[in-house]
C-alpha cells in the first residue's frame, strides 16, 4: 500500500484489502468538517462511504478500495469564510490567533500542493522569468499548450492529436454541427460500443478533397465534413465492419476505394470474428494503373470473411460487369463472378504489388460451394501468406501469373483449390513460387496448363474425387517439386502431357518415389485407393 504526504493532503494506493487509513496534515485540522475523502478523484460522503474515528486521526471505508484505487485524504480550507470571527473583549485568546493563522497556512498548502483547482486563476500574463515549465501533459484540446514532444512530431513531419469534443458513436457525430478546424474523438463506431472509435478532423466541404463515402468519412448536419485520420493501416471496424451485420462488403469496398484513390500505400486490416459478405470486394485500380500498391491482412484464421446468401435468401449476388473499369472488349464477361475478392487487371496486364495475409476464406454461408475466394485473372510481384480456404468453388482462380509467392496456404472442401483457367490467349504463368501449402478433401488437386519456371517445396495433396488427378500439368510446364506428395485419393496420381521438361526431387505420388524424371510428351496417371 503506497503513500504519500504532503502538507495538505495524504495519498496512498488501494490494495484491496486496507479499508482503514491514516490522516496526516501539517498542522493538523481546526475542525473536522476541513477533512475531505476523494476516490480517484471523486469527492466521497462521510457516514456513507466512510468514516472518520479514533479521534479524527483515521478514515474507516464502509467497502474496501479496490487494488490500485488513487485515495486521497485532503484538508480544504473553505476560503469564503474566516476560520475566526473576533468580537471585542477584554483578552485575545491564543487559540483564536493560532486557528486564524492556521487558516492561511492550509490554503498556502493547498497552493503548494496542487490542489485548488479552478479556484486559482491567472489575470494576466505569466512571467516565467527565463525559466522552464517542466511536466506539461500533452495537450487534448485546441487551446490547451501543447508539449515539446508534441511540438516535434509536428517538425518532423507528423502530426498532433488535438481532441475537445467527444461523442459516443458516428451517428450521433453525423448528428452534430461541429465548426470546421476542430478535432472530434469518437468512442465507438456504433452507440453502446468502444469498438471502431476514432478521431476526425472537420473540415468544410471545400477543403476535403472528394467526396466522404459516409463509411470511414461523413457528412455533417451542417454540411461540414468529418475526416477520419488515417495512419498506414485502414482498420474495417473504424470503417463500419463487425460480425453482427449481414453484409460487410460496402465496408470492405469503401477501405479498398480510399485506398487505390491515395498516393499512399496502405494496409488493410480485417478484425478477427466472422464477416459475412453478399458480393465481391473489387480491387480496381483503374485502366491506366498496373499498380495496386495494397495489402490486406487479418489476425489469422480467426479473421473471417463469409460469402453468404443475400438478405432474400435467393442466389448469390454476381458482379455487374459495367462495375469493372479496367476490363475491356471481352474481359467485361470474366469478372461476372461470385467471389470475396475480384482483383481486376486493367488492359489485359498483369496487376501488381498485391499482398494478402492471415485470413479465412469461407463460402459456408452460402450452403453450396458457389463462389471463389479470390478471383484474380492476371497478377504478378504478388503474395498470398497464411490463408484458408474452405467451401468454395475455387479458393483461387489465376488465368495469368508472374512472380507470385504462396506460403502457408490450406486449401478444404473446395471443388478445386486453385483454379488455373488459361483460355487460348492467356500465357499461363511464369515463377510461382509455393511453399508449406496443403490441399485436403477438394474434388480436384493442383492442375497447371503452361506454367514455367516453378518451385513447389512441400505441397501435398490429399483425398481427392475419382476421376481427377493430384497432380496435373498440360502443355509446357517447366519446374521444381521437392517434399511434394499426394495420399489418399480416390482418382489418379499423377499426369504429365505435352513439352515438359520438369524434374522432381523426392517426390511420394500415390506411395511411390519418383526421382529426376525429365522428358516430353511424358504421362504417367496412378490410382491409389484408401
Amino acid at each position: 500500500m503506497a503513500k504519500n504526504v504532503l502538507g495538505s493532503s495524504t495519498s496512498y494506493t488501494g490494495d484491496a484489502s486496507t479499508s482503514l487509513f491514516s490522516i496526516s496534515f501539517a498542522l493538523g485540522t481546526v475542525n473536522v468538517d476541513q477533512i475531505k475523502v476523494y476516490l480517484d478523484d471523486v469527492l466521497k460522503t462521510n457516514i456513507i462511504d466512510y468514516t472518520i474515528v479514533n479521534n479524527d486521526s483515521q478514515v474507516q471505508f464502509t467497502t474496501t478500495p479496490a487494488l490500485g484505487t488513487t485515495i486521497d485524504i485532503r484538508r480544504e480550507q473553505d476560503d469564503n469564510s474566516q476560520e475566526v470571527d473576533y468580537q471585542d473583549t477584554k483578552q485575545i485568546k491564543e487559540k483564536n490567533l493560532d486557528n486564524s493563522n492556521k487558516a492561511l497556512y492550509y490554503l498556502l498548502h493547498e497552493l503548494f500542493d496542487g490542489w485548488l483547482g479552478n479556484r486559482f486563476k491567472l489575470r494576466r500574463n505569466l512571467n516565467a522569468n527565463n525559466k522552464k515549465i517542466i511536466n506539461i501533459k500533452d495537450a487534448t484540446a485546441s487551446q490547451d499548450v501543447p508539449s515539446y514532444q508534441q511540438l516535434l512530431n509536428l517538425v518532423n513531419g507528423g502530426t498532433v492529436t488535438l481532441t475537445s469534443l467527444e461523442f459516443d458513436s458516428v451517428s450521433s457525430l453525423q448528428a452534430s454541427s461541429v465548426d470546421a478546424g476542430v478535432l472530434v474523438r469518437v468512442i465507438g463506431y456504433y452507440a453502446g460500443s468502444n469498438i471502431g472509435g476514432g478521431v476526425y478532423e472537420i473540415k468544410t466541404s471545400g477543403t476535403f478533397v472528394g467526396t466522404p463515402d459516409e463509411i470511414g468519412d461523413h457528412t455533417l448536419a451542417n454540411g461540414n465534413i468529418a475526416e477520419l485520420i488515417k495512419g498506414s493501416t485502414l482498420y474495417a471496424d473504424q470503417y463500419g465492419a463487425r460480425v453482427s451485420n449481414v453484409d460487410n462488403q460496402p465496408n470492405f469496398q469503401a477501405m479498398v476505394d480510399y485506398s487505390l484513390a491515395s498516393s499512399t500505400i496502405y494496409n488493410i486490416h480485417i478484425p478477427r470474428g466472422i464477416h459475412k459478405v453478399q458480393s465481391p470486394t473489387i480491387i480496381d485500380a483503374g485502366a491506366s494503373e498496373q499498380k495496386l500498391n495494397l495489402s490486406i491482412s487479418g489476425d489469422g484464421r480467426i479473421s473471417e470473411i463469409q460469402y453468404t446468401t443475400n438478405t432474400t435468401g435467393g442466389a448469390l449476388t454476381r458482379l455487374a460487369p459495367a462495375r469493372v473499369s479496367g476490363a475491356s472488349g471481352t474481359d467485361t464477361d470474366d469478372y461476372d463472378v461470385a467471389a470475396i475478392f475480384i482483383v481486376v487487371a486493367p488492359d489485359s496486364t498483369n496487376l501488381r504489388y498485391l499482398d494478402i495475409d492471415n485470413i479465412f476464406f469461407n463460402a459456408s454461408g452460402a450452403g453450396v460451394k458457389v463462389a471463389t475466394g479470390i478471383f484474380a485473372p492476371r497478377i504478378a510481384l504478388s503474395s498470398f501468406k497464411n490463408l484458408w480456404f474452405e467451401n468454395l468453388d475455387n479458393g483461387i482462380e489465376v488465368r495469368n501469373l508472374f512472380l507470385v509467392d504462396m506460403q502457408n496456404v490450406d486449401f478444404r472442401d473446395c471443388v478445386r483449390p486453385i483454379y488455373h483457367n488459361k483460355t487460348a490467349s492467356d500465357f499461363g504463368g511464369t515463377s510461382l513460387n509455393m511453399s508449406r501449402v496443403s490441399v485436403a478433401s477438394c474434388e480436384y488437386g493442383m492442375e497447371w496448363s503452361n506454367l514455367v519456371y516453378f518451385t513447389f517445396d512441400t505441397v501435398s495433396v490429399e483425398e481427392w474425387d475419382s476421376g481427377n488427378y493430384a497432380w496435373k500439368f498440360t502443355n509446357r510446364s517447366i519446374g521444381d517439386m521437392s517434399g511434394c506428395a499426394c495420399e489418399n485419393g480416390d482418382g489418379m496420381g499423377f499426369f504429365i502431357s505435352g513439352e515438359n521438361s520438369t524434374s522432381y526431387a523426392s517426390n511420394t505420388i500415390g506411395g511411390t518415389s519418383l526421382i529426376n524424371i525429365t522428358g516430353g510428351n511424358y504421362s504417367l496417371g496412378i490410382t491409389h485407393s484408401h
